[in-house]
């Protein structure tokens, strides 16, 4: 029934429609609200109506509403006794209305003025010839975007943007056109969306905030329930059967059992947020709903199957499927368990990798279809980056992976499970300084250019430093980018650093190529390390990998260094294996000239040309060649790293293959740990390193392998727990390498370690 006359009864602009239902005081009146509408609208001049339909409230609510708005201008009120649901009421409001554009607001929505300005702006424009302004969305578009329409429409079906049709306005004679009408219940946005993005031809975008929405107590979303369940239900096999009636002129096409997945997580990820008793109903009723429906039945006996590095709904969706009839409370702590966690890696969660004309989120190099992928870019470099522009960026490509929408980082095998609390930063990589004195056959033209980054490195660091757990109590910074000696900041930026106790290791990659006083200064802090990568053992191939400098330069100043440490170990000599200098007689050279420059008491790091997706067999063979060649001339300290890892699987590798090899060239097979040797090998470390070892060996394979620990305490247990008389320990790590052999020395178990390397 009408109350009242229209109070502009030509053509307006715009027409808004607000659904109420049982609305009372505790959130404020009806008509408070009504007229902040009216103020806003008033504020920017335009033609407009407001019309409130009434959906069947108890009668004295319905009265009070009717009292409440009679002498407001612009506003018209309708009602109905039977309570239908938002939609249904919002196309009764349609039938009424006479704008040109439609707004459905719901009856505690705020606007933002000067997001209200540019909308109108928007929809008053002559220019305008589109079927839908959407505003207020959690992602930016680029409007030139061809397939908008569609990427938005499967973004609003899968959860990943706004549901919502407050964040959308739409012309009145398109939605009559098309007959798009709201069907019963709950959650019936998101079919209405489905059939308006499937009818619409143009679409334009308000990059801005013009809904603020209010959590009411008592608003239909504020607790899951029965109704809400059946709603989304409902609504899935609507769309399913809108999509296969629909004549699909453009991409509507999704796959319906990823749907149906997407679909049952969120109402999980809704029933877990209730009370253990709550849940449990829902859960019950939950099941119950699927089983009665065949299409649902079908689709739950059929669903794809996710797994732990899937995205939250999708792999909730699995877990309850198969874990539902286990005890209850085991099945909603498991859910839980899964809603607060995220995919996401650990750089990206508590490293920061601050190149010299990019931000990155990470230096992994990985494979993918044969395409090289990896040192994934969060933001340009420019003046103005801070730390919060860094982790508002983090978070993007957090929501992206977790949307499986970060294309950069798909297949990346870091990726993992993790809790989703903020975490200290534990590890920086400063590569602001752009300068290289060398031009290595594997490295990036970015170090050639000379100059400092834009941004302000130090005053990332010393934000990240003084921000309330900020930096955990254990952080590494790495000092990389070519030459970093060079950098002007180089001084301020480590004397910054050594100053804070958070700061337990400062690891310096040089080429060593010039002697720098500011680093043998800087070395004489017992937490500063050296890296230098020498990769030949004969001038003529060091100039041809290296690109230029002479390696006796390198050696001499390495001399120099090493000579003033007392831990001779904070050294690390590197060999990045290449096609190129894998022949024995290259890998013999280096040896002798680490050799006969007393050096052996460095470490020795055996890494692999990024560029390559795998190790050829030569590169296999020279890797332990190198290590065997190492240990035999004194060396204590000889590992594998993270290159190495990510392109060779050692379970695979022919132990008899690699023994041919070393006999060929007369070297000690003692120095290798064989599948058959009988040694029992604990491994010391946790990291992926350890986990590699452990699983992609034939030591491991074998059962050589009986564990791993990171302490003394460990290595006890272990020691009680296993069946066996004696083991060594083979410590595994990478960049913690110097620590895991300080931790072996101080527990007193020095003489307990591998001299070698396992295959």
């Amino acid at each position: 029934m009408r109350l009242g006359e229209m109070k502009k009864p030509d053509q307006h602009l715009i027409s808004i429609i607000v659904p109420t239902y049982n609305r009372t005081t505790a959130s404020g009146t009806i008509e408070e609200y009504i007229s902040a509408l009216n103020n806003a609208f008033r504020g920017s001049e335009s033609n407009y109506q407001i019309i409130v339909v009434d959906d069947g409230s108890e009668e004295k609510i319905r009265r009070g509403t009717r009292q409440q708005l009679e002498g407001l201008s612009n506003v018209s009120f309708y009602e109905s006794e039977k309570n239908l649901g938002p939609g249904l009421a919002r196309d009764y409001g349609v039938g009424l209305c006479s704008g040109d554009w439609v707004w459905f607001l719901d009856d505690d929505d705020r606007l933002d003025q000067r997001g209200l300005d540019l909308l109108i702006n928007i929809l008053d424009s002559p220019t305008v010839n589109v079927d839908i302004v959407a505003h207020s969305l959690r992602h930016s578009y680029p409007e030139a975007d061809l397939k908008l329409i569609s990427k938005i429409q499967e973004r609003v079906l899968f959860f990943r943007e706004k549901q919502e049709v407050f964040n959308y306005v739409f012309k009145r004679e398109f939605l009559l056109n098309n007959n798009i009408q709201f069907s019963e219940g709950l959650h019936e946005d998101i079919s209405y969306m489905y059939q308006v993005f499937a009818n619409a031809t143009g679409l334009r975008l308000l990059p801005e905030a013009v809904v603020l929405k209010n959590s009411t107590p008592g608003a239909i979303t504020s607790s899951m329930t029965k109704s809400r369940i059946d709603g989304y239900l409902k609504t899935f096999l609507e769309v399913i059967r809108l999509s296969s009636d629909h004549n699909n002129t453009r991409e509507n096409f999704f796959d319906a059992s990823e749907l149906f997945s997407q679909t049952l997580g969120v109402i999980l990820y809704c029933i877990i947020r209730e009370d253990d008793e709550t849940a449990s109903s829902l859960l019950i009723y939950l099941e119950k709903q699927i089983n009665i429906k065949s299409e649902l039945s079908k689709f739950f006996l059929e669903m794809n199957e996710y797994g732990i590095n899937s995205p939250n709904f999708k792999y909730a969706s699995s877990f309850w499927r198969l874990e539902r009839n286990a005890n209850t409370i085991d099945v909603l702590g498991g859910l839980r368990s899964i809603f607060v966690s995220r995919l996401s890696c650990k750089d990206l969660d508590s490293s920061l990798f601050l190149g010299p004309d990019e931000i990155r989120a990470c230096c992994k190099r990985f494979f993918v279809e044969n395409e090289r992928k990896g040192d994934v870019v969060l933001l340009a470099a420019h003046e103005n980056i801070s730390l919060e522009s860094i982790s508002d960026a983090k978070e993007d490509l957090i929501g992206r992976i977790n949307a499986e929408e970060a294309v950069e980082c798909l297949g990346c095998p870091y990726i993992e499970r993790r809790h989703s609390e903020e975490a200290a930063i534990d590890y920086i990589s400063l590569e602001n300084f752009s300068f290289c004195n060398m031009r290595c056959t594997y490295c990036s033209p970015k170090y050639y250019g000379g100059a400092e980054a834009k941004y302000n490195a130090a005053d990332i660091v010393e934000q990240l430093a003084i921000k309330k757990r900020g930096l955990s109590t254990s952080c590494h910074v790495v000092w990389g980018g070519g030459e970093p000696t060079l950098s002007p900041r180089f001084d301020t930026i480590n004397e910054y650093l050594l100053s804070r106790s958070e700061i337990t290791k400062i690891r310096v990659l040089s080429n060593s190529l010039k002697y720098s006083n500011r680093l043998r200064s800087l070395l004489e802090d017992h937490r500063v390390q050296l890296v230098t990568s020498i990769d030949a053992g004969t001038p003529l191939l060091f100039r041809e990998i290296r690109g230029k400098g002479d390696v006796s330069s390198v050696i001499k100043n390495l001399k120099i260094y090493h000579s003033d440490m007392k831990q001779k170990r904070r050294l690390t000599i590197k060999y990045i294996l290449t096609p190129t200098n894998a022949s024995s007689n290259e890998l013999a050279s280096f040896v002798s000239l680490v050799e006969e420059a007393g050096l052996m008491e460095a470490m020795f790091q055996v890494s692999c040309d990024f560029t390559l997706e795998s190790a050829s067999d030569l590169l296999v063979c020279a890797m332990y060649e190198l290590a065997v060649r190492l240990y035999a001339s004194g060396a204590k300290i000889v590992f594998f790293d993270d290159l190495i890892r990510d392109r060779v699987k050692l379970g695979d590798i022919k132990e008899s293959f690699v023994r041919d090899h070393l006999d060929r060239n007369s070297l000690n097979l003692n120095f290798v740990n064989w599948s058959d040797s009988g040694y029992k090998i604990l491994l010391w470390g946790r990291g992926l390193q350890a986990r590699w070892l452990s699983n992609s060996t034939n030591c491991g394979d074998s059962g050589l392998i009986i564990g791993s620990v990171s302490n003394y305490a460990e290595y006890f247990e272990q020691k009680k727990a296993q069946d066996v008389s004696d083991f060594l320990i083979c410590p595994s790590g990478v960049q913690s390498m110097y620590e895991i052999y300080q931790n072996i020395d101080e527990s007193g178990l020095g003489h307990k370690i591998l001299r070698g390397v396992l295959i």
